[in-house]
């Protein structure tokens, strides 16, 4: 599967550098996960990305070196991004980066520019995290009463990435953590459980906030 996904990323859309191997192999390994997800259904897709990222060895960034990463967190990158913006508009970026740079070598700034204008948000700050550093970002929270506070740390200054979370027995829902403290308050002070979508590749710490 990996290697016909080649056809595609790799192929027809080539990284301009060796350094920006992600590009096809990143796209390519994640396309593994798509074939699963379109034969066994998308929890055994999701199951078969997190197996994946038990691979992920954080040995150097991804950008201008070759780290096997460039396959594994390559694909924890699209992971997200398809959390964030959805099935039907991942579906629709994917056949997009294949009209728009057939048969072409890109960059990084190249595919971020075209998600970023493509979905009308902005992953630059997800991008620098992931393909510029080692660092898993860290989402700290604390409970106090009725008030869920929660922010990113261990990350790049401005990291802003959306998470998808659930309070005691809340449906998910996204937050927006950045790196200063935010807060939810609720009617429900007896409120102590975090539960974060297992499809976002972070960690997370309780902590007591005065």
């Amino acid at each position: 599967m990996h290697e016909s996904g080649d056809e595609w990323f790799g192929n027809s859309i080539t990284a301009g550098s060796h350094g920006e191997s992600w590009i096809h192999e990143g796209f390519t390994k994640y396309l593994e996960t798509i074939y699963t997800d379109y034969v066994y259904g998308k929890e055994a897709g999701n199951d078969y990305t997190l197996g994946i990222w038990k691979r992920i060895k954080n040995d150097a960034p991804i950008i201008g070196s070759g780290t096997s990463d460039a396959y594994n967190k390559g694909c924890a990158i699209l992971h997200m991004i398809r959390q964030i913006i959805g099935d039907d508009m991942f579906r629709g970026l994917l056949k997009g980066l294949n009209n728009t740079f057939y048969h072409q070598t890109v960059s990084t700034n190249q595919i971020l520019h075209y998600i970023n204008q493509y979905t009308k948000q902005d992953f630059s700050k997800l991008f620098n995290q992931y393909l510029k550093t080692t660092q898993i970002p860290l989402l700290e929270y604390s409970f106090q009463n009725n008030i869920f506070q929660y922010r990113w740390s261990d990350c790049i200054d401005g990291f802003n990435m959306p998470v998808k979370i659930s309070l005691g027995n809340q449906k998910y829902k996204f937050i927006y953590p950045i790196t200063q403290w935010q807060k939810i308050v609720t009617s429900d002070t007896t409120l102590k459980r975090l539960t974060v979508d297992r499809n976002f590749y972070i960690k997370t710490q309780e902590r007591k906030v005065q």
